[in-house]
């Protein structure tokens, strides 16, 4: 009975995990040494209750050290994945990433990012794609620059405010008449 409850048992606590993650990164974006704090205070308060359980139940139904160890581990085996999950997503809530897509028929030329960041990105010829990570590290907008060939320069507002967390993937296709 236990070992089938431990098999059980990661997806019920991944669920848990991700509905009070989920809770706090929408009240806490950005901060990701808090929420490492608040996962060890979450295992603290599921996990070790359950082991003092386990290890009252292999008193109970009388099993072996090994049966009830090797249950208990199988129990908490998802945690790693998780955390370093967690922690590799919240990494990327600090970035935009945008992918620019060429849909006319002439050559953009004078790409310029500002904003968040200050890139200037080489031209794109027609049907070309280009990929951009921007790192985002206080409040700030995103606007492009650029010029078609030989024309005056134009722009377009990308995102008009983002901060630290609020990180996204923006596909842009830029044509003549956006």
């Amino acid at each position: 009975m236990l070992f089938r409850f431990f098999l059980l048992f990661p997806l019920f606590s991944l669920g848990l995990s991700c509905y009070f993650c989920w809770d706090y990164l929408a009240q806490w974006t950005g901060e990701l040494i808090s929420l490492q704090i608040w996962g060890i205070l979450l295992f603290l308060l599921f996990q070790l209750p359950l082991m003092f359980w386990a290890f009252r139940q292999r008193k109970r139904e009388k099993l072996s050290a090994a049966q009830a160890n090797w249950s208990y581990c199988l129990g908490i085996l998802h945690l790693l994945p998780l955390l370093l999950y967690g922690s590799w997503a919240l990494q990327r809530t600090d970035y935009i990433y945008l992918v620019l897509l060429n849909n006319g028929t002439e050559k953009l030329e004078n790409l310029q990012l500002e904003g968040c960041s200050q890139n200037q990105l080489p031209s794109l010829a027609a049907g070309d794609k280009q990929a951009v990570w921007i790192q985002i590290e206080t409040d700030c907008h995103l606007q492009l620059y650029f010029n078609w060939a030989g024309q005056s320069k134009d722009s377009l507002l990308l995102v008009p405010y983002t901060t630290r967390g609020l990180g996204e993937r923006l596909d842009i296709s830029i044509s003549p008449s956006f």
